[in-house]
């Protein structure tokens, strides 16, 4: 009891913190639900289950030439991001804990969409939309298994329930989806969730002398940098507002991406011939349209926040952490 006390007393500076009930109902699920080996051996289970697994010290010798080579072929290709939002969503990990997963579902409806009432009615086909990205995708990025595992040494009064749940929820997701049929893991290669990042030096390579690049995201003068800095022609911009957590470093109020925008954009995202590469960066939805580019005979690539580096917007802490000015367009 003194311990949930000083937790949730602790946990008040955190931005949308949890409730006494929220940190009850978690502390029930971190004892009696999820254990370390059960990670263990999920993660185990979903590696062992793929195409292949290839880890981010080999990113330019295996995976880039996976994406070089959709591009010789103009071949449909979609390679995608799982995070703490795409974990909570997808999570199969919540019955009987209706608090903490109300909580985690609506503290990142609030980061994505402005608040939770906007898109939490849709719920449902969301997360179905979700689920059928990640089983059309040919490449998945994950969290680290040892960033997985390390989350459970922290301590309760330190710890970011959502973020925690959403990571923990990637493997366990994953292993239910894959044991229950509901997506193939067998046809997908499994890699870093920092695929991006470490393809930085490479995005040359990926998008040189392209006739006709897509782009979805929020930064409208990112286009003409792209268009300057890869010998591009024509970049097809598909813009969407800024993720509200983010609304101060972006300066934008309008956060009506779902499900204005969305609608738009799923009736106007279309490869316009086979091969055409799009870079995505839009969050949770981000994962549907790169289904609906590889649908449509494209390659889809979920940058994620290498869209803010190439800007020079330092949004997320990663960005804080080393010095990638030299990546600024």
């Amino acid at each position: 009891m003194a311990d949930i006390d000083f937790a949730l007393e602790k946990q008040q500076s955190r931005w949308m913190p949890p409730s006494r009930e929220v940190l009850d109902e978690f502390v029930k699920f971190r004892e009696r639900y999820y254990t370390v080996s059960s990670c263990e051996e999920e993660f185990a289970t979903i590696l062992r289950g793929s195409r292949a697994v290839i880890s981010p010290r080999d990113t330019s010798t295996k995976l880039l030439p996976i994406i070089l080579e959709a591009k010789k072929n103009r071949s449909p290709f979609s390679i995608i991001r799982l995070n703490d939002g795409e974990g909570n969503l997808i999570s199969q990990m919540y019955e009987g804990y209706k608090a903490l997963y109300d909580y985690c579902i609506d503290k990142i409806f609030v980061m994505m969409f402005g608040r939770e009432s906007i898109a939490r009615k849709d719920l449902e086909f969301i997360r179905k939309l979700v689920i059928d990205s990640v089983g059309s995708a040919d490449a998945i990025g994950l969290p680290e298994r040892s960033r997985v595992l390390s989350s459970y040494k922290n301590s309760l009064s330190e710890v970011d329930v959502r973020g925690m749940m959403g990571i923990k929820s990637i493997p366990h997701s994953l292993f239910r989806l894959s044991t229950e049929k509901i997506i193939s893991l067998h046809d997908k290669y499994l890699v870093s969730g920092w695929f991006a990042r470490e393809l930085l030096e490479h995005f040359e390579s990926i998008l040189d002398s392209e006739r006709i690049v897509g782009y979805i995201g929020c930064y409208s003068d990112l286009p003409k940098k792209l268009c300057r800095r890869f010998n591009i022609s024509e970049v097809d911009f598909y813009p969407i507002p800024p993720q509200p957590s983010n609304v101060h470093i972006t300066s934008s109020s309008q956060f009506d991406h779902y499900p204005k925008v969305f609608s738009d954009n799923v009736q106007k995202i279309k490869a316009k011939y086979p091969g055409q590469i799009f870079l995505v960066s839009a969050g949770l939805l981000g994962k549907v349209y790169c289904k609906i580019i590889k649908d449509s005979g494209g390659i889809a690539i979920d940058i994620g926040s290498i869209a803010d580096l190439w800007m020079g917007e330092r949004v997320r802490p990663w960005l804080l952490k080393a010095n990638f000015d030299s990546y600024v367009l």
